[in-house]
């Protein structure tokens, strides 16, 4: 289902050349640890088109987080009622 997605790491990135640097914890039932992950800096995506460089940029995040969600389902959880706005809709 399309919905709108926040695109302050990409704004940010592409405005001062950081480094978006991806990382999660999950727990693990296992050893009942926390495991940290730590991964290497994605690219920023710059072709001079800043709208569709925002777009590109943040569907290279989103995408990090999906893998991450789907590799640890039970414990990812979301805060705000991501899927009640449509792209377009949301403020920048």
């Amino acid at each position: 289902m399309p919905a709108a997605t926040p695109v302050g790491a990409a704004i940010l990135a592409m405005k001062t050349g950081a480094i978006v640097v991806p990382a999660y914890i999950h727990y693990n039932e296992a050893d009942g640890m926390q495991h940290m992950h730590l991964f290497p800096g994605l690219p920023c995506i710059s072709t001079g088109d800043e709208e569709q460089d925002m777009i590109a940029n943040t569907q290279v995040y989103t995408s990090f987080l999906e893998d991450a969600v789907r590799k640890h389902p039970t414990q990812w959880v979301w805060m705000h009622e991501r899927w009640k706005t449509r792209p377009g809709e949301e403020m920048r």
